[in-house]
């Protein structure tokens, strides 16, 4: 947490302005502790997360090379 606001007040931006990428449930976990958004990759750690783990569908991508497709539907 210290390090999310610090990271924030560096570079004058906002906490809901976070992005976290992680590949496992401990990342899932950090992020439901911080409060910051997450969007779990699927070809790293987390073969095993499903819908169930994330808060949602949309928050599980296959490959990070879907991240820009993400950020784009995220952004509509």
């Amino acid at each position: 947490d210290y390090l999310c606001e610090r990271v924030a007040w560096e570079h004058g931006i906002e906490r809901d302005q976070f992005l976290v990428v992680g590949d496992s449930l401990n990342d899932l976990q950090t992020r439901r502790n911080a409060c910051l958004r997450t969007v779990i990759v699927r070809t790293g750690h987390s073969g095993a997360i499903t819908p169930e783990h994330a808060l949602s569908e949309e928050d599980i991508i296959d490959s990070v090379a879907d991240l820009p497709a993400w950020l784009e539907k995220q952004a509509a």
